[in-house]
């Protein structure tokens, strides 16, 4: 299979990894560190079947660097080559400064045996393009992670998801929906050789152990005017709309997975596990969700959680959660405007509505996608201050223009071809 050269891909990572940038500019409250996610960094090799990585690795996948050029000896290699550079530079230069797309990310805070302190940010984002080969596609992402190790099985579900998908170009071409099924579930897999690497008390510098600790995912295919969202969790996607009425509206994307949803209820049930039921009113400060326990009679015995679907956790696998994920696919029309990809940091105490309408400001004034994305994010910080003192969730978001994204990377598409017509002598 080609390699792919100089494949763009912008990765939000925890706010400690990355240099910090002065609250005034970003509009954040003065504890909120942030993670701006722009640029191209280095894919990372796999290492065996477990691919197992170091942290200079993991520093060196987020730094702003371009792969190193691939060539091949095939037949019409060339001219694929000059076809796919062309698509890749009309769609990095759409991609590059934040205007259409953007992605910033917080951690929380928490309290500890010393007061309040930050937390490790458990949230990772992505924005990646061209996906399987094609370069008319991208790749938008959110991972929520959870539990003792959330921040390293939400960062290794990142890449590796990303990973199991280019390693399925044509089935990601032909059904989308069932490529993004079995790359969760390979992960899935792959973490489970990790867990067991870790149970053996290995030496290795970093194993992620997913045995307790889990992922929510959140993960957007465009391409042209196709949207896949498959979603596994309670992180959620969701369209602004406005039609010639000047109507603004929000379409939701994708489903909050959380237990107590009939299906996922009955599922779980099935598998002889309990939902213990939610209690008060959702908007009142005595609201205790609903959670999964595997035993009615011991819930010591976890997992405790409030979703039913998330990559990891694989002790709750038992208990019915699955990290297969649920798959929307949308067609975007001219009364599209925006995408949003967030974790629940910023749902949480704000409705789709509200979202949407504080994004579209900057819409409406041809903005750039990444302040519209700022702007959430302080202001879901400021709505945790507001209902939670001190303690915040960690926060992350990725905001999309629409139309100009589907049409840069139909454009990549199309020159794309074009090139590589010509070139072959296929255009004679």
């Amino acid at each position: 299979m080609q390699q792919l050269p100089e494949r763009l891909m912008s990765v939000t990572i925890p706010a400690e990894n990355v240099p910090r940038v002065s609250h005034e500019e970003q509009q954040l409250p003065p504890d909120t560190p942030s993670s701006p996610s722009r640029g191209v960094v280095r894919s990372l090799e796999a290492d065996g079947k477990t691919r197992r990585r170091s942290k200079d690795n993991l520093l060196l996948a987020c730094e702003m660097e371009e792969m190193d050029d691939k060539t091949t000896s095939a037949p019409g290699a060339a001219a694929l080559d000059q076809s796919l550079r062309e698509g890749e530079r009309i769609a990095k230069q759409a991609l590059d400064d934040g205007g259409i797309v953007g992605s910033f990310s917080c951690h929380g805070r928490d309290s500890s045996p010393y007061g309040m302190q930050d937390k490790i940010n458990q949230d990772c984002a992505c924005v990646a393009h061209s996906v399987g080969g094609h370069v008319g596609t991208a790749l938008l992402c959110v991972y929520d992670g959870h539990g003792q190790s959330g921040h390293d099985v939400s960062l290794e579900a990142l890449f590796s998801v990303h990973e199991e998908l280019e390693r399925r170009p044509e089935l990601l071409l032909r059904e989308p929906a069932q490529a993004f099924e079995e790359s969760f579930d390979a992960v899935q897999e792959h973490l489970k050789v990790l867990a067991a690497v870790a149970d053996n008390n290995s030496s290795e510098e970093v194993v992620v152990d997913a045995t307790e600790s889990g992922a929510c995912a959140l993960v957007a295919l465009l391409r042209g005017s196709k949207l896949w969202v498959a979603n596994a969790g309670d992180c959620r996607a969701v369209l602004g709309r406005k039609g010639r009425d000047g109507v603004l509206t929000a379409l939701p994307l994708s489903t909050d997975h959380k237990c107590n949803l009939p299906n996922e209820q009955a599922r779980i049930e099935a598998a002889g596990a309990w939902v213990r039921p939610a209690s008060g009113a959702f908007d009142s400060e005595d609201h205790i969700p609903a959670r999964v326990y595997e035993d009615r009679g011991n819930p010591r015995k976890g997992p405790g959680l409030c979703i039913a679907r998330s990559i990891g956790d694989l002790n709750a696998n038992r208990s019915g959660v699955i990290p297969t994920p649920e798959v929307t696919l949308h067609e975007v029309g001219p009364d599209d405007r925006f995408l949003i990809l967030a974790s629940d940091g910023v749902w949480e105490f704000f409705s789709d509505e509200q979202v949407v309408s504080l994004v579209d400001r900057f819409y409406e004034r041809k903005g750039k996608a990444i302040d519209a994305c700022r702007l959430l994010i302080a202001q879901s910080a400021l709505q945790w201050r507001t209902h939670e003192g001190a303690y915040r969730d960690d926060i992350t978001a990725v905001v999309v223009w629409l139309p100009p994204l589907v049409e840069a990377l139909q454009r990549a598409e199309h020159e794309g071809e074009t090139i590589a017509m010509g070139a072959t002598g296929m255009g004679a």
